[in-house]
């Protein structure tokens, strides 16, 4: 039997020469509506299974994974976790870390997200109090947790957000404006330390492309929402 993928150096072999690992499928629905499979080496748990860093493992994957009973169990990854080595820890030793369900998500949206998406540098999925930001092919490259002082901002800029693509009061370029906002302020409340410049500036953009809709059918929404695109404590 030849060498299994991922062999040589790196997490998968570490764990491989270590606890064992086995090789699994997974399927990935394209933007075309293609069913991708892929054959992936894995170290597998009750609940997560875990790649090496560059594997194409997204959220809204499934995944088969062999039955030692026989046959195939069929799962749902429900989130990613890249998990990047630092430190004294070997740089090699950078993984993923994917939580699956036997449940079907309730709903997909295309692409397999869930929550806000915008397409700006990155790709920028906002779902409750996580943000995910990938990059244009869809791999998700950073998965980070919303500190607690900013989550009703995070709400606000997906109500704004969801608000300007759904309302025909808004154009292409009020959209464009608001994507691009959303974006910059997203990115910068997962930071450990915001840059408050570029925080309130783009916030002062996305108040003001609400704000051109307020006469409009939309106005009362958009005024509510206005209300909470501040900075907390300014």
């Amino acid at each position: 039997m030849g060498p299994l993928p991922g062999s040589g150096h790196g997490f998968i072999a570490w764990v491989r020469n270590n606890f064992g690992t086995e090789m699994v499928t997974v399927i990935h629905q394209s933007e075309q509506g293609r069913e991708e499979r892929t054959e992936l080496e894995a170290q597998m748990q009750s609940k997560a299974a875990f790649f090496d860093v560059e594997a194409p493992v997204y959220e809204g994957d499934r995944l088969e994974i062999p039955d030692p009973r026989g046959g195939v169990q069929r799962v749902y990854i429900t989130d990613v976790e890249v998990n990047r080595a630092g430190g004294r820890i070997r740089a090699d030793m950078s993984h993923i870390k994917a939580t699956f369900s036997t449940s079907a998500p309730q709903s997909n949206p295309p692409g397999g997200h869930s929550g806000t998406v915008i397409y700006g540098d990155h790709a920028i999925v906002a779902s409750g109090s996580r943000v995910a930001i990938a990059t244009h092919g869809g791999r998700v490259v950073q998965h980070e947790e919303v500190p607690a002082a900013f989550t009703e901002l995070v709400a606000a800029v997906q109500g704004a957000l969801e608000l300007l693509e759904s309302s025909d009061c808004f154009g292409p370029d009020d959209q464009e404006i608001g994507r691009d906002a959303g974006s910059v302020i997203l990115q910068e409340v997962i930071k450990e330390e915001p840059d408050q410049k570029s925080l309130k500036g783009a916030l002062v953009s996305l108040r003001g492309v609400l704000t051109a809709g307020m006469t409009s059918a939309s106005g009362s929404a958009a005024s509510e929402i206005i209300k909470q695109l501040f900075v907390p404590g300014s």
